[in-house]
This record gives structure tokens, C-alpha cells and sequence, in this order.
């Protein structure tokens, strides 16, 4: 069937509008790579969002056209984001992270949040507590013996650890800074309470993963790459931005009772 695409830049005025000849039952992802493909070669399926004639985003890659309604000779919006805008330095440290999670044999508890640092919020420490290490989330941990590794990731960390922004490992002492790498653009920390490490990455992520649209981050799928493993070694891993207290996880999955019990599901 015959569709039209509205091509939308990031900061740009104008837009333009192509036609497309696609099969009703082709999947979202395979809309992005035609649109990509057939339309400009120089943008990236991970810089698509689509959007349809009633600005309802289409999310789902896995679905079909027919699945969304898609007619023939609707217009539906590509919205191209700018690409990445990681910072290059902290990119492949956070991919290596991340790919080490996934090789992990142990139960463990994987806590990634985007957009986690705390300049000062009203709510104080229950903010910098929901965004950066929640008490209920080391309570469970301690308690089944679970490894415990959060991913801060938000480019004000940055600033230095005595800066007067107070975070996580300035309301709880028993966080102490183990290593910095890059010049304190990445620092972990181990908690004293078990095997329990946190890590900031001083970076901003691409609009789609701040979003919760896509689910990867530093050129990770974390549904597919990541989460099974944890899973299937008994773990829990969640992903997200928590900076209001009414925001639900981009992901949560593992033992569904503890993941209720803190209130991600």
C-alpha cells in the first residue's frame, strides 16, 4: 500500500513529506529501515520515532502496520532526533559495563537510572533516595543476598563529589568512592553493607532512551542483551527515570514479587 511519510528534524523549521510503497503487514522496525533505506541514508534506525496521523507514537517495533491501523495513503510523522549524545569518553566504559552485567552468574539486582542527578530537589533526601538508591531496595538485597549494581548515568555528575548538590553517597557514608576513571567522569562506589556497587556516568543519553522509547543505552539492547540473563540467573533489573515519584520504570523485569514489593510493578 501507499503511505506518506512527514520527515521532522530536531531544530530544524521545515519538514518534508515522501511517499511510501509498503506492505500492510511489514513491522514498525521494518518501516524504520525502509524509511532509512528509501528515504535518507544518512539517519539511523535508532534516530526514528514514528508517530501517527493522531500523533499516538508507534513504539512497538515487533508490531505491524495493520496492527496500528495504518491505512493506505495515511501520513505518519518521522520524528529524527539528533543521534547520539553520549560522551565519547564515557560511551565505551558504560558498553563494557554493561555487557559485564550480562555475564554475571550470580542473583543481582541491576538499578539503572537516566537523568539521576539530584541538584537539590524540594523532597530533599526521599528524592535523592527514589532517583539513586532507594533504602527498601538495599533492605532486599541484604536480605536475599543479592549482588547489588546501580548505573547512575546524567551528565551533572560530572561535578565533583564535594560538590554542594548532595547525592546518594553524601546522605549515606557507608557508600565510599573506590575508583575514578577518565578523571571522574565515571567513579564507583561499594557500600559497606554488601556486595553492592554503584557507578556514575557523567553523560547524556540519546532523547528515545531518556524517554524510555527505545531500550538500549551506549549502543546496548538491554531487553535483549542484558535482562534476560538477569533474569534467568534469578535476578531483578530496573530501568528508568525517577525524578517525579508518580514516574513508572522504562523497564522492570526478574521476581515479581520483590519488584512489587518496591513498587516498580
Amino acid at each position: 500500500m501507499q503511505i506518506f511519510i512527514k520527515l521532522v528534524r530536531e531544530k530544524v523549521a521545515e519538514s518534508k513529506v515522501y511517499e511510501l510503497n509498503i506492505h500492510p503487514g511489514a513491522t514498525i522496525a521494518q518501516l524504520k529501515q525502509q524509511i532509512v533505506s528509501d528515504i535518507d541514508t544518512s539517519i539511523s534506525v535508532g534516530q526514528i520515532t514514528l508517530l501517527n496521523h493522531t500523533n499516538k507514537p508507534l513504539t512497538v517495533d515487533e508490531a505491524t502496520l495493520q496492527d496500528y491501523n495504518v491505512q493506505s495513503n495515511n501520513t505518519l510523522e518521522a520524528q529524527i532526533s539528533g543521534g547520539p549524545s553520549y560522551n565519547p569518553q564515557v560511551e565505551p566504559i558504560l558498553k563494557q559495563d554493561l555487557i559485564s552485567l550480562a555475564k554475571e552468574k550470580a542473583p543481582q539486582f541491576v538499578f539503572i537510572t537516566i537523568g539521576s542527578y539530584d541538584n537539590g530537589h524540594l523532597e530533599g533526601v526521599a528524592s535523592i533516595k527514589r532517583q539513586q538508591c532507594p533504602d527498601a531496595l538495599l533492605m532486599v538485597c541484604k536480605s536475599k543476598g543479592w549482588k547489588l549494581r546501580i548505573l547512575l548515568i546524567d551528565d551533572g555528575f560530572i561535578a565533583p563529589p564535594s560538590s554542594k548538590a548532595l547525592q546518594i553517597y553524601d546522605v549515606d557514608k557507608d557508600w565510599k568512592l573506590e575508583k575514578e576513571i577518565e578523571k571522574g567522569l565515571v567513579r564507583c562506589y561499594q557500600h559497606k553493607g554488601g556486595d553492592f556497587q554503584l557507578c556514575t556516568y557523567a553523560t547524556k543519553v540519546r532523547d528515545n532512551e531518556y524517554g524510555g522509547v527505545e531500550k538500549t543505552l551506549a549502543g546496548v539492547d538491554i531487553l535483549k542483551d542484558l535482562a534476560p540473563a538477569v533474569v534467568q540467573n534469578g535476578g531483578c533489573i530496573v530501568v528508568g527515570n525517577f525524578y517525579l515519584a508518580t514516574t513508572k520504570p522504562h523497564l522492570a523485569l526478574g521476581d515479581k514479587q520483590v519488584l512489587k514489593e518496591l513498587g516498580y510493578l
